[in-house]
């Protein structure tokens, strides 16, 4: 993780810093994700070191698949950290448990997709059948 930056960065900075872009960084404050940017006079938002560490806690949890909807609730609660473990372990066993039968839905699909190619690896008739339903 890069060092924390001892003064405000600009919106364009902060993006580059945090590996994300420019229009995330407002949509994120539009949806209530970040807290408001304070401005300068010119209307340049600028960023501190509490809402870019709020934004690595974001980006983190966006890596492993959360929802924006729980991360928002993590983000708030991680302020909180008496409150973060257990809400944490919870969100977390419940997106596991979709990661997981998201893994077993893509299985199926790579058995199917095998059973296609094994069905076209014979000589091609008129009418290709290889998508039909396989018979018992």
């Amino acid at each position: 993780m890069p060092p924390r930056p001892t003064r405000d960065l600009s919106i364009g900075q902060a993006a580059r810093r945090c590996g994300l872009s420019v229009p995330t960084l407002r949509y994120y404050e539009s949806i209530g994700l970040l807290p408001p940017a304070r401005r300068r006079e010119s209307g340049q938002r600028l960023y501190d070191a509490a809402t870019l560490q709020r934004l690595d806690f974001i980006q983190r949890c966006r890596e492993i698949g959360f929802p924006l909807d729980d991360i928002r609730t993590l983000a708030d609660w991680a302020e909180q950290p008496e409150r973060l473990c257990g809400t944490l372990q919870q969100r977390t066993e419940a997106q596991l448990a979709l990661v997981r039968e998201r893994l077993r839905a893509l299985r199926r699909m790579e058995l199917g997709l095998m059973d296609v190619l094994a069905r076209c690896e014979g000589a091609c008739g008129p009418r290709c059948d290889a998508l039909a339903s396989p018979t018992e």
